[in-house]
């Protein structure tokens, strides 16, 4: 009698409309967990996947940037860069400027002596910016 007492006092629990509705709550509740959860594994995997490409992107750029330096680090390619980008000259070098006809027309001495002292000021301050740059990559 005890056994089909606890029976029927566990079935009518079972089908009581209160206790249906308390397994729905839990229900409810859980299921509200499992879809955040969801979102936030869904999220991370993306900021991962954006890092990974930015890790890709730098490790590219950092293998650039050796290249460069071992590029540098080499006198000869240091001092072709500098007369190319920087129209520097080394001390004792002479340049030499071919203009065109169009270009020359008919300029008086003193324009060539303006422009004679402008290269020479330009060769000192070449020539301190060649030692700065041949002191900063160590060669």
């Amino acid at each position: 009698m005890k056994i089909r007492k606890r029976q029927s006092l566990l079935a009518k629990m079972l089908s009581s409309r209160i206790f249906i509705l308390f397994l729905l709550i839990i229900l409810i509740f859980f299921g509200v967990i499992v879809i955040r959860k969801n979102r936030e594994a869904s999220h991370l995997d993306e900021k991962i996947s954006q890092l990974k490409e930015e890790i890709l992107s730098l490790e590219d750029k950092s293998k650039e940037l050796a290249n460069l330096i071992e590029y540098f680090n080499i006198p000869s390619h240091l001092e072709k860069e500098a007369k190319s980008r920087l129209n520097l000259k080394k001390e004792g070098e002479k340049v030499v400027i071919i203009k065109e006809e169009g270009e020359a027309g008919d300029q008086g001495k003193e324009s060539q002596e303006e422009e004679t002292e402008k290269s020479e000021q330009k060769t000192s301050k070449i020539s301190d910016l060649f030692k700065w740059l041949k002191s900063l990559f160590g060669k």
